[in-house]
């Protein structure tokens, strides 16, 4: 049988279940919103062909390639820091399934 403490985290991993479709759908709803808006506003920071295009015509302004120079780099370390925090995340999710495994298993014996 389920002590107090497993039905709380069974509780806990429901009400996750439940919400993420909405939560997560927002979020992707907003992401996707705010890079359509930055290919408008800015599509140097967005669309690679134009950037390109851009450069081999020389209409790219100095201050954007400057911009785009610093940019390059902060851009590859966010890369590896999101990636870092995705195994993270991985990992503690790991953990809280093999508690939920362990549950069931106390629930099977």
């Amino acid at each position: 049988m389920m002590d107090k403490k497993d039905r709380g985290f069974v509780e806990q991993r429901r009400l996750f279940i439940r919400t993420w479709p909405a939560l997560g759908g927002g979020l992707l709803v907003i992401l996707l919103a705010i890079y359509a808006w930055l290919s408008v506003i800015q599509p140097a920071l967005t669309n690679p062909v134009y950037t390109m295009n851009a450069l081999s015509r020389g209409t790219l302004s100095p201050d954007m390639l400057k911009m785009l120079a610093v940019a390059a780099p902060i851009c590859f370390m966010l890369i590896f820091a999101v990636i870092g925090i995705f195994l993270i995340i991985g990992f503690g999710l790991l953990k809280k399934e093999r508690r939920l495994i362990d549950i069931i298993d106390k629930l099977n014996s």
